[in-house]
């Protein structure tokens, strides 16, 4: 059987990511990394292949998909880095050839360097980030068409912000901008790229409406009734912008502003 998009790793994002693409009438495979987890998979009815890609396991099956969204996560903050890249190359080189011809990567903002600064789409990104080492080798690869979406912080259901950060001490960077989409946004914005074959490109996926972090994170934790974190500078950092994003692909953002979103949460009421 042929599919239309194969969404390699389908949990909190890549989950409903598919079932908005099967939903549109494509025809979906997804993978998960263990039997349970493809079980659990197949009950949603959707169609589920094992696939670990630490191990040289067979992509025959993915090689009769259209196109690819990455969306397995990078382990970069366990030192997983290494891995990753290797991952990749494993798809990129397994699948060269076959029906594959598009890869989306969900990246993340991680790929630009920590910096008190303004960094858009065409901002420069960390050549010592595995993340970005990982965007600039698939962009480079001439046996697929792709693009790159980085997300800021994720944050929706079962992943409200306040508890991040809620109660910890001596915590740096006050001042700087916090960045963060929400999970039908992360969606939204891939859905856009795919149905719009908006290939080559580096996109960012970013909430409109910034906040401080001290001020964020501790109105996020006083909402839910949690102790408020404690910030022991007024540093800056970098605001991830998407604003060429949202225009080249037409997107409204449905959750422009996160701390609006935790006052609807913790009402009962998400908005």
């Amino acid at each position: 059987m042929q599919f239309d998009t194969a969404v390699i790793g389908a949990g909190w994002l890549g989950l409903p990511l598919a079932k908005a693409l099967r939903d549109k009438g494509n025809k979906i495979l997804v993978t998960r990394r263990s039997q349970a987890g493809c079980a659990e998979l197949a009950e949603l009815g959707l169609a589920v292949v094992a696939l670990d890609l630490t191990e040289n396991n067979d992509l025959g099956v993915l090689a009769q998909c259209r196109q690819l969204v990455l969306a397995f996560p990078p382990g970069i903050r366990r030192g997983k880095g290494e891995d990753y890249l290797k991952m990749l190359q494993r798809l990129r080189d397994g699948l060269a050839g076959s029906a594959v011809q598009n890869m989306l990567l969900v990246s993340s903002s991680g790929a630009l360097a920590e910096q008190e600064a303004e960094l858009d789409e065409t901002s420069p990104a960390d050549p010592a980030s595995p993340l970005a080492q990982a965007e600039q080798q698939l962009l480079a690869d001439p046996r697929y068409s792709a693009s790159v979406i980085r997300m800021a912080g994720l944050f929706g259901p079962g992943r409200y912000p306040g508890r991040f950060l809620a109660g910890k001490r001596d915590l740096e960077r006050g001042a700087a901008p916090v960045n963060l989409i929400h999970q039908a946004d992360a969606v939204g914005l891939c859905l856009a790229v795919l149905e719009r074959q908006a290939w080559g490109q580096i996109f960012h996926g970013v909430a409109p409406v910034a906040y401080r972090r001290d001020h964020f994170y501790g109105e996020a934790a006083r909402l839910a009734g949690l102790a408020e974190p404690h910030f022991v500078d007024q540093k800056g950092g970098k605001r991830v912008l998407g604003d060429w994003t949202a225009a080249l692909l037409g997107y409204q953002y449905q959750v422009p502003d996160p701390l609006a979103w935790c006052q609807g949460a913790v009402s009962g009421v998400e908005c």
